[in-house]
């Protein structure tokens, strides 16, 4: 059974839930980045949840996909292909599998990065702290946690993806044919599943990033004691939640765009790695804010240390 910040059984404390106010929410959330960021202005401090944000951010990008436009026949293809493709097809596994391990360990070292930097903001956060060093050592515990969960949800949904491309690939070696007609319904439901799959692992990680962990950091359990905490919730109070997290969705579109903005104007200076996350600070506080006031709104007793203030020190 975990142990709460005061060290109460996490689960005497469920009761009590109250209803979420959005605008609540966002002022709290506002006043708070406002009181971290400029009212206690410290360099340190600044540099310090600077770098844990970089880390909490690294290797998140946006992917724009381009369809190709313009009306006709399906493209033919060569058979000339299927041979140099069946002909170098040790070489291009051999390539293919370098390429994949040289990626997945990047991947791992980023995914580590990103679970050990997120923790660390939210600590940093709650208690309007520059002790970096220290919040990198007491919660690597939970951050490992979470660099595991993450790794289990995405080699999940990168193995349901992958099978029905390595279908569709097989299905075109073995028959071989001569334009995409024969190929348009296993390219259209491989794609439909990459999708449905991408967008359930999106909503997923989001709901972990945004909910789950905050939810363990107060709490002080593993990741997996959260969820229940969270199905709670759900259940509770579904309006609240469901509200929360389509506002929280637009206030990041909102913060995005800005910082898109920003980073136009201050053109190659923004850029530069650790400069953005120096610079976007005060709107990546907001945003941390954002469902550290929501639990405390939703349960003041259990969530005491997400309250309307930061703690200083």
């Amino acid at each position: 059974m975990g142990v709460g910040p005061r060290g109460e059984s996490y689960r005497g404390l469920q009761g009590g839930v109250m209803e979420a106010k959005v605008v609540d929410i966002l002022s709290v959330a506002f006043e708070r980045a406002r009181i971290i960021c400029f009212e206690r202005f410290d360099p340190n401090k600044w540099l310090a949840m600077s770098l844990a944000s970089w880390l909490a951010w690294l290797g998140s990008s946006s992917v724009n996909f381009n369809l190709p436009g313009g009306s006709g026949d399906l493209p033919e293809i060569p058979q000339e292909g299927y041979d140099w493709l069946l002909e170098h097809g040790p070489w291009i596994v051999a390539g293919g599998v370098s390429v994949a391990l040289v990626v997945t360990v990047l991947w791992l070292v980023l995914t580590w990065l990103r679970s050990r930097g997120q923790v660390m903001f939210i600590d940093l956060i709650t208690h309007d702290s520059a002790a970096v060093g220290q919040s990198w050592s007491a919660q690597g515990p939970l951050a490992n946690d979470l660099f595991k969960v993450r790794v289990g949800i995405d080699l999940i949904a990168s193995v349901v993806m992958l099978i029905p491309t390595g279908a569709t690939i097989a299905l075109a070696l073995s028959s071989r044919p001569s334009s995409l007609e024969p190929l348009l319904v296993p390219l259209l439901l491989s794609g439909g599943v990459i999708a449905v799959v991408g967008l359930i692992w999106s909503i997923v990680t989001f709901v972990l990033d945004e909910m789950v962990v905050p939810i363990a950091y107060a709490w002080r359990v593993p990741i997996r004691e959260a969820f229940p905490e969270l199905r709670r919730m759900a259940s509770d109070t579904p309006g609240s939640l469901l509200t929360y997290l389509l506002v929280r969705f637009f206030a990041a579109f909102v913060v995005a765009l800005f910082a898109f903005v920003l980073s136009c104007l201050l053109c190659v200076v923004s850029w530069l790695p650790f400069i953005s996350a120096v610079l976007l600070l005060p709107l990546r506080v907001y945003l941390q804010s954002l469902p550290l006031a929501f639990l405390h709104q939703l349960n003041p007793e259990a969530y005491s240390m997400f309250g309307p203030l930061p703690r200083e020190g």
